[in-house]
């Protein structure tokens, strides 16, 4: 697979590049997909929607929109001429955002197929919000903004927006509720959206990395955010409490500069693309929750002491060891492969 480009669909299973897809059942061995529910892969930044409902491909011919709620018999969806030629991004609910250069045309074509709305602003990102009908933008004067898109054809923006110095890209937690926000100054900030006519910063910035931030994403229960830098560093932050995000662990070294992050299914398995020195890209994988980091340890030391031991040892405490039970499976950091 390439690495200049990639981004995961909705659980992490489908990765898109620039010009392909690939199944990550099997993080270590990524099975290229020559179509996606029976449509064929086109030529340019295929995507599927956060809510696994629309599908996005570009060809010579133009791009072309489907709707796969019913994967065995998808849907083409109607395309606005102005936009036909357009980079697109797939969002929940059918919401359909295509690139211009001086702003973001906003449609819904399953509900009104020649309604176009307009975020006016050179955007450096918009992204569509799992929660709601919300979009968050980002222009090159590194203002935010939250619109409104209930009426696809007639955005509106939620209040003046606000000011994130540096801000580089962007990324929803999935209850909705937090905005992170990844910047080229090294830092993350936090912003509580559930009330997109109010945002506001949850404390100080998450601080750490060298270099400017890479690629982010937030786990399925919106409970742990991972951050990666263009110094091949990963952190994982515990958002429990918003307000004061924990570090867990120490820094990941990734031996190359990451370009997207996702959690798999319930959030185990956090699946990174790795650019190296050249084109190509690899996927690692790790354990990203504590009770995965418990049966990988368990794994490797055995059911630990027993009872006698715990006693010569730890007298007065309860005897409670770790590994009393076989442990499962672990995927681990151990995996990666190349595309």
């Amino acid at each position: 697979m390439t690495g200049a480009w990639a981004e995961f669909g909705p659980g992490g299973r489908f990765l898109t590049d620039e010009s392909a897809v690939w199944d990550t059942a099997d993080p270590a061995q990524p099975r290229l997909v020559d179509s996606l529910y029976g449509v064929p892969i086109g030529t340019d930044r295929p995507a599927l929607a956060p809510d696994g409902a629309t599908f996005t491909v570009g060809r010579a011919t133009g791009t072309e929109a489907w709707d796969v709620r019913n994967p065995a018999s998808p849907r083409k969806l109607a395309v606005p001429d102005a936009v036909r030629h357009a980079a697109a991004t797939p969002g929940p609910d059918g919401l359909l955002l295509y690139e211009a250069e001086s702003g973001v045309h906003v449609a819904r074509p399953a509900k009104a197929p020649d309604a176009l709305g307009f975020l006016k602003g050179t955007m450096r990102q918009a992204l569509t919000s799992p929660r709601g009908p919300l979009v968050a933008t980002v222009d090159f004067d590194d203002h935010v903004t939250l619109w409104d898109v209930t009426d696809a054809a007639a955005p509106e923006p939620h209040g003046p927006g606000f000011q994130v110095a540096g801000a580089k890209q962007m990324v929803f937690s999935p209850d909705g509720r937090t905005l992170a926000i990844g910047t080229f100054t090294h830092r993350v900030e936090l912003w509580d959206v559930s009330g997109p006519g109010r945002p506001r910063l949850l404390g100080g910035p998450l601080t750490g990395p060298t270099n400017e931030i890479a690629a982010m994403a937030v786990s399925p229960d919106s409970r742990t955010l991972a951050v990666s830098a263009a110094d091949g560093s990963l952190r994982l932050w515990d958002l429990t409490d918003r307000a004061a995000p924990a570090l867990l662990g120490r820094p990941r070294d990734t031996d190359g500069s990451v370009t997207a992050l996702a959690f798999r299914d319930a959030g185990d398995t956090l699946l990174a693309v790795v650019k190296g020195s050249g084109s190509d890209a690899v996927l690692q994988s790790w354990s990203a929750s504590p009770s995965a980091a418990v049966r990988r340890i368990c794994e490797a030391t055995g059911p630990g002491p027993d009872r006698t031991q715990w006693e010569r040892h730890l007298r007065g405490v309860a005897y409670e060891p770790p590994c009393t039970k076989p442990p499962a499976a672990s995927t681990g950091r151990g995996s990666e492969s190349r595309g």
